[in-house]
């Protein structure tokens, strides 16, 4: 989830400039979140931000992915190589 945090935001328009599919100005002059798609120039947004007032969150759905490769990684099983099959028949 992609948040202004509007105590931070001084209105210079970084984020609007970069990413305009993300970001745009509220009445007050502020940024704000006009779509929650996150993109190569959302990212970028954020890191252009001169006060650190846009920040991503992860979604409880990330979240569930992150885990699910965390746990499909802790499951691949290495098999040895020729090498070391035929170091351990010459062994036997």
């Amino acid at each position: 989830m992609i948040k202004v945090n509007e105590n931070t935001c001084i209105g210079c328009g970084a984020c609007v400039a970069i990413a305009s599919e993300n970001f745009d100005f509220n009445d007050a002059g502020l940024s704000t979140v006009i779509s929650q798609e996150l993109t190569d120039s959302t990212r970028e947004a954020v890191g252009a931000c001169p006060v650190g007032a846009i920040s991503i969150e992860a979604t409880q759905e990330v979240e569930n992915t992150i885990e699910e490769v965390v746990e499909t990684e802790s499951k691949i099983v290495e098999f040895p190589t020729a090498s070391e099959e035929e170091a351990e028949e010459k062994a036997a």
